[in-house]
């Protein structure tokens, strides 16, 4: 399964995505159809044509992060001593989230309280943000780091 995949994932989720897109845009001409001129943002709010592109693009999300988590356990279970590094990264952003979690300020902003964002969760998404800002900013590091090695070498 896996040679496969290998050589033909890529056209099959091409095709697949190829096919799912013509279906939602058939369903989309065909829905608009009925309109001779623009319609207003209200009237397509309440039209259900554009639902099968976003119920399609919805579940490919969910296939591909649970496929994903699959084969990343997969690959740990099957050789856990390549993963170490993998199992590192993931103990340190844990560490980092958590670490920042608790070092928010916890108080609850006008934008946050118009969106009921409770404390938690504003601790959370303070968190997140955090640690995605010193994974951006470390890809470009070991990025620049990668390329002068490479330069050296």
């Amino acid at each position: 399964m896996y040679s496969f995949l290998n050589k033909n994932g890529q056209l099959i989720a091409f095709v697949v995505g190829a096919i799912l897109v013509a279906i939602a845009v058939f369903s989309m001409v065909s829905g608009m159809s009925q309109y001779s001129d623009a319609p207003a943002r209200e009237v397509l709010y309440g039209e259900n044509f554009f639902d099968f592109g976003l119920m399609a693009a919805t579940w490919l999300t969910v296939a591909t992060a649970a496929l994903m988590i699959i084969f990343v356990l997969w690959s740990i279970i099957r050789n856990p001593k390549r993963s170490l590094p993998l199992i590192i990264a993931a103990v340190i952003m844990a560490v980092l989230y958590f670490v920042f979690k608790g070092a928010a300020s916890g108080e609850v902003s006008k934008a946050m309280s118009d969106f009921a964002v409770t404390v938690g969760q504003g601790k959370g998404i303070s968190a997140g943000i955090w640690v995605a800002t010193i994974m951006f900013f470390g890809a470009w590091v070991v990025l620049i780091l990668s390329e002068l090695r490479g330069l050296f070498k």
